[in-house]
């Protein structure tokens, strides 16, 4: 203000606020006149807002205080709030109150505005802000599935939105109408169940800033797991190539439709699928190894992963050729004597762990089978009969794998029986009568005959033709009394074309003659030239082998036998020791008997 001002009425702009006191002087004719007043300069007009405050959340149709205050009006004060959502143009008046509540419908971005006015001096202001109008308070929960196996581990994801603050959060897990608390961690929540049943788990969460709860809730059930269990084949079974094999499996807590792929793994090679879609089926492999399986079963009504499951794994099935057997030795068709030991002989292939057991068998008719041999593959056995005898063998191998042979036939007759009078002997095939004499004598019980002695240098004996074979003599000497004979014994004589061999049965300390042991007893000794041989009964058989030009005495019967023959040139006692010779004795039922 200008102190020289002379004007009565003047205008004025003061900056600073604070009080002033303002002087007036006037002067006219009759003198000199003040007078003073004193003014409030404030500071320009004013408002805050103080609720809601900047970027503050607030959920819809939830009440919202507005609050606001002013300063340096002079006059009264006016207010009008208004909002602005974020996808409209304009702003909106919802009310005039200086202190006001409102509450959203719609949830979005708002602006908020408050303009005052002074109405002293129309001074006027205008505050804006924004905040965010949220959706109410939300929550759920995720769950990859909902049916689980018991004993495993079950996983609960929680979700939460629209809060305003800070919350909390508590799972709840329903059990036959019975709540068990068992969580408060908001993001996530792990439960493993052993019993079965139907289980809801809720999830509430609450906005410490509102108070407001959400409430969300999942059912699901657990069950026992789905299993399934191989029936057949088993372990370590053993197949032929190509047989058909019986597959079975069982499967337990199935829910709805189950379907089944079958699979083989060949010698570690892979798994390779076979089969049908059954619990059972029969397949057969044209491929040797060694092989393990499995089935996958699938359950239409379960959810993945729990869905489907493998049986256990059956390992160790060896398929192969079949087990086959056949007998090589006799050949079919070979003719034998009754009482002649036969040889036989088979011969196995594609045996698993070797073969455990062989059964021979004979038989008449083909449909009546005789056990004759166990345990061997190469038996020997006489026939006491005669006619064709059909003969097979039976194996099993250490897999349990049976297989016979095809059979063979051998033909048994009896054989040849020649009593030792002069139209017998020179009867028998192959073989003739040199020197001599037989003379008959009366029949001894089985019919029989009495040599008598002969000591000429033609001897008795008989020529064989090289290609005859071997001669068998078989007897029974029977002895009525102790006889004291110089020089008696019993040789035999083997002629071929290129010398003469006498077979005669030696004693134990080399001399020639009759020397009959029994069980390892002595019977018969040679003492000073005289051979004492007591009474009894004496069976005897002499083999001459054509070929080695050997000869071997035992008793019949005898499992060991104790006679030892040797071979000796025929000119040596020959005058003496010339064919059969035996000193008042009695030789029954003698035969010879061809071999070759």
């Amino acid at each position: 203000m200008n102190p020289s001002d002379t004007l009565c009425d003047i205008s004025y702009t003061f900056t600073t606020p604070g009080i002033y006191e303002i002087l007036v002087i006037a002067n006219d004719d009759e003198g000199t006149f003040s007078d003073d007043l004193f003014v409030e300069i404030f500071d320009d007009f004013s408002s805050t807002i103080l609720n809601p405050t900047e970027e503050s959340n607030y959920n819809v149709t939830k009440t919202i205080n507005f609050n606001s205050s002013y300063s340096n009006n002079v006059g009264n004060v006016t207010c009008n709030w208004s909002h602005k959502r974020a996808d409209l143009p304009s702003f909106t008046s919802f009310s005039t109150d200086c202190n006001t509540s409102y509450s959203f419908s719609v949830f979005n971005d708002y602006s908020i505005k408050l303009d005052t006015l002074d109405d002293f001096d129309s001074s006027s202001d205008s505050q804006t802000i924004g905040i965010n109008i949220l959706d109410l308070l939300s929550s759920s929960i995720t769950m990859s599935r909902t049916t689980w196996n018991n004993n495993e581990t079950i996983s609960f994801t929680g979700n939460y939105d629209n809060n305003v603050s800070t919350v909390s959060c508590e799972w709840i897990l329903n059990s036959n109408d019975t709540n068990t608390a068992v969580g408060t961690n908001c993001a996530s929540l792990s439960q493993t169940l052993s019993s079965t049943g139907s289980y809801t788990i809720y999830y509430k969460v609450t906005d410490s800033g509102t108070g407001d709860i959400s409430t969300s809730s999942e059912d699901f059930t657990v069950v026992l797991p789905l299993t399934a269990t191989i029936y057949t084949p088993d372990a370590s079974d053993v197949y032929n190539l190509s047989e058909g094999i019986i597959f079975d499996v069982g499967v337990s807590n199935a829910i709805g439709t189950k379907s089944y792929q079958w699979q083989y793994n060949r010698n570690s090679t892979g798994w390779t699928n076979f089969g049908s879609n059954s619990y059972t089926t029969t397949n057969g492999f044209a491929t040797g190894g060694t092989y393990e399986f499995r089935v996958l079963v699938t359950d239409a009504s379960r959810p993945s992963p729990i869905n489907q499951v493998y049986s256990d794994t059956v390992s160790n099935i060896l398929i192969s050729d079949p087990l086959a057997v056949s007998v090589t030795s006799p050949t079919t068709g070979t003719n034998y004597d009754t009482g002649q030991t036969i040889s036989f002989n088979s011969s196995v292939s594609n045996a698993v762990s070797g073969v455990s057991n062989y059964s021979w068998e004979y038989s008449t008719n083909q449909s009546t089978w005789i056990v004759f041999g166990t345990s061997v593959s190469n038996p020997t056995y006489s026939f006491s009969t005669t006619g064709t005898k059909y003969i097979r063998v039976t194996v099993t191998d250490g897999a349990s794998r049976t297989a016979t042979s095809s059979s063979i036939n051998l033909v048994l007759s009896a054989p040849a029986v020649v009593l030792l009078n002069q139209t017998s002997i020179t009867s028998l095939s192959g073989w003739s009568q040199s020197g001599g004499t037989v003379v008959a004598q009366p029949a001894f019980s089985g019919g029989g005959v009495k040599l008598n002695e002969f000591w000429s240098s033609a001897g008795f004996f008989y020529q064989g033709l090289s290609t005859q074979g071997n001669l068998v003599l078989e007897g029974v000497v029977s002895l009525a009394s102790e006889n004291d004979t110089s020089q008696a014994g019993l040789t035999f004589n083997y002629s071929s074309t290129s010398a003469s061999y006498v077979c005669s049965i030696t004693n134990d300390y080399g001399n020639d003659g009759l020397y009959l042991k029994y069980g390892g007893s002595q019977l018969a000794t040679d003492k000073d030239g005289s051979w004492k041989v007591p009474a009894g009964n004496y069976n005897i058989k002499v083999e001459a082998f054509g070929s080695s030009k050997k000869c071997k005495y035992w008793e019949v019967g005898d499992s060991e036998p104790g006679w030892t023959l040797s071979v000796t040139n025929s000119s040596r006692n020959t005058g003496q020791w010339g064919g059969w010779v035996l000193v008042s004795g009695v030789v029954k039922s003698i035969k010879a008997t061809t071999y070759g």
